[in-house]
């Protein structure tokens, strides 16, 4: 048809002509660039029809065409083709709606932007500049923002309710000051899920001002909303939340995990501590583990209230009934035995004055006060304590003996019978050994624990009987024990890192990097081996020192990609590790990579100007996380190339984007300016 309507043309158009309706898409892109070179103004519409295409190729082509007849009337054209599928499409119709000049291609490329990805966000402010549009990016940024707040704005007074809950936290996110007005006024409203989301908003806004009010919502009944103010509260970081958030953390809710969180994020000063070991002393166990590990860190707790637990009756022992109100009048009262023996546990060696106290209570009659004196005995690693632990020991393993035995008492022949070696019990089928409940077993694997973590006599070879147990709890306890057993535990235990169970391989990874060096590398290892869950091992890292050795394994987990190149590459930038720094350049060329935020922030971690080039790329990307990151990082890696982009983000609709700029722009200045002293 096309042919057709180009009756009277030469042969070699004829073949050109002939090229457009060819079943290959390089012959159909060859052809339109042909004709875009003889510049035939009836030529439009063929370029008109490549423009839809289905090969990318082809529609490009067709974009540069498009512009190079400079027809005005196509300007409408290409701004649809700024939302092809296809990047490199869209990124040849910016540069050409650039050339065009006009106030609508402009408009075109200015309002595209808030809607592309990072490639096509980069190519439309070069396309500007190109242009010679002034302040190309600043514009665009600018634009961006004003039309985000706009849509919220919008989306806050007349949208559904979703809409409403979403255009809250938004708004917070801007950090704007009539933010903060318009998100109080929003506290006001009926629906808890309403004032949930303007709680979660406000401390988006880091506005110190706010923390008093939202603080005083967790008076409230209302579970969604006491979690939003948690939330809330654990962006804002501010003091004066600490009372309430106490309170919170020990009233053994739902929502007490979401209360020591914001207490642990709170900036280290006596208040704090005092509140975390309150959490320690009264917290479910849970809460009381995580606040007595950071405590452990800091040095402990005072130990004279813990200890006046141990004064209690006898009768008491298994009541872990914390006072009603640890904040007023009863303040000064002691935990109840259970409670005490648990904070021991989470405190560690910090706590090792409580020894004499403990060991009383290993081998008590009431079972519970008995797994938790074993536990603390572990965690304070007292040798004094092993002829305790070592009884304790033989008596539950007695006792499950007998339990087990119970359930068949004569050999089964067949496929599923197997011989426990240890205790010599009767060939039985696995799954009625199974059905001993996992309760049952508690006791027995906090006494293995304890053999191992106390040095009791004969530990190792106790717990090499259990590793093959069929109970995931008691495996994970005997391979937790021989990790402290030095070179031979550790040699053992390192097969629990790919058992068959996750937890088991988590617990055991997290007893193995307690050892240090030798403990790091076994895990490192591990980490290739595909029974073992990368994750939960790398998981295990954090926090730890670890050692230049690290870095290549690491760098491996990079590179597989997926969810544990985050971790990895978190780990590699608290190493420093420069060897890291070309294969987390390499991560950031793929778009799609999730764990580009975490990257970008271990390249900034490591400082290497060469990184520079690669991560100030991500001051375009369309993800207000990953700029901000970019931002960070460029602190310690940028330099003067980077500033224009950086003061265009200074106007970006997000806070925390704009502060990072911000910080960014000081600190490479500052650096310039000590060079040329």
């Amino acid at each position: 048809m096309l042919v057709c309507l180009l009756a009277g043309c030469d042969r070699g158009r004829d073949r050109v002509l002939a090229g457009i309706q060819s079943a290959r898409p390089e012959e159909r892109a060859a052809a339109i660039r042909i004709l875009a070179r003889q510049a035939k103004p009836e030529d439009a519409v063929i370029f008109a029809h490549g423009a839809k295409d289905a090969a990318a190729i082809v529609r490009a082509e067709a974009a540069e065409a498009l512009g190079q007849s400079q027809d005005p009337r196509q300007v409408d054209l290409l701004g649809e083709m700024l939302g092809d599928p296809d990047e490199m499409v869209q990124g040849r119709a910016a540069m050409v709606l650039a050339a065009i000049r006009s106030d609508k291609a402009k408009a075109y490329l200015i309002n595209q932007y808030a809607r592309r990805s990072r490639s096509t966000r980069e190519a439309i402010v070069a396309a500007l500049k190109a242009a010679n549009v002034p302040g190309a990016m600043a514009a665009a940024v600018a634009a961006e923002a004003k039309a985000i707040w706009e849509r919220n704005l919008r989306a806050l007074s007349q949208g559904s309710l979703a809409e409403r809950v979403s255009a809250a936290e938004e708004l917070g996110k801007s950090g704007r000051p009539e933010a903060v007005n318009r998100l109080a006024e929003m506290m006001q409203a009926p629906q808890v899920v309403l004032v949930a989301a303007a709680v979660r908003g406000l401390g988006q806004t880091h506005d110190p001002r706010v923390a008093g009010p939202i603080s005083r919502l967790l008076e409230e009944n209302f579970p969604d909303l006491r979690e939003a103010v948690c939330e809330s509260l654990l962006e804002l970081q501010d003091l004066q939340a600490l009372p309430k958030l106490k309170e919170v953390a020990i009233e053994k809710s739902a929502i007490s995990p979401l209360a020591t969180a914001a207490i642990l994020a709170l900036p280290r000063m006596p208040e704090t501590d005092g509140a975390l070991c309150e959490v320690v002393l009264f917290g479910a166990p849970a809460e009381s583990m995580a606040a007595g590990r950071e405590m452990r860190r800091r040095g402990g707790c005072p130990m004279d209230r813990l200890m006046r637990a141990f004064a209690a009756p006898a009768g008491q022992r298994g009541k872990a009934i914390a006072p009603k109100n640890t904040l007023g009048a009863d303040a000064a009262s002691p935990p109840t035995v259970p409670a005490a023996l648990r904070a021991i546990a989470a405190l560690g060696s910090s706590a090792k004055a409580a020894i004499a106290a403990v060991l009383p209570l290993i081998g008590d009659r009431n079972r519970e006060v008995n797994r938790l004196a074993l536990e603390a005995a572990a965690q304070l690693r007292d040798p004094s304590a092993a002829a305790e632990v070592n009884k304790a020991y033989d008596q539950e393993a007695g006792r499950l003996r007998a339990l087990r035995t119970r359930w068949i008492p004569v050999d089964l022949p067949g496929a599923n019978a197997r011989s426990n070696s240890v205790a010599k019990e009767p060939s039985r089928p696995a799954e009625l050994a199974d059905d001993v409940p996992e309760d049952q077993l508690r006791l027995l694997a906090a006494a293995l624990r304890a053999l191992g973590m106390t040095g009791a006599s004969g530990a190792l070879q106790l717990l090499q009987q259990h590793v093959a147990d069929q109970s995931p709890s008691v495996r994970s306890a005997a391979f937790e024990g021989l990790a402290f057993l030095g070179r031979e535990g550790l040699a053992l235990a390192r097969r629990g890192l790919v058992d068959s169970d996750g937890a088991v391989q988590a617990n055991t990874a997290a007893a193995l990097v307690e050892q240090g060096e030798p403990g790091h590398q076994l895990v490192l290892e591990a980490l290739g081996d595909q029974r073992a869950d990368t994750t939960k091992l790398l998981e295990s890292l954090q926090h730890q020192k670890l050692s230049d050795a690290a870095a290549g394994p690491l760098v491996q987990r990079v590179r597989a990609g997926g969810a544990q190149a985050a971790i990895a590459a978190q780990l590699l930038g608290e190493l420093r590790s420069k060897e890291a720094v070309p294969a987390l350049v390499k991560y950031l060329d793929e778009p799609s990579g999730v764990a580009r935020r975490d990257v970008i922030a271990a390249l900034g971690k490591i400082g290497d100007p060469q990184a520079s080039t690669a991560i100030a790329r991500d001051l375009w990307h369309d993800s207000s996380e990953v700029r901000a990151a970019a931002a960070e990082a460029l602190a310690s890696t940028g330099g003067a190339a980077q500033l224009e982009a950086l003061e265009a983000l200074k106007a970006d609709y997000y806070r925390r984007v704009r502060e990072r700029a911000e910080l960014a722009i000081a600190k490479i200045n500052a650096a310039a300016s000590e060079v040329h002293r």
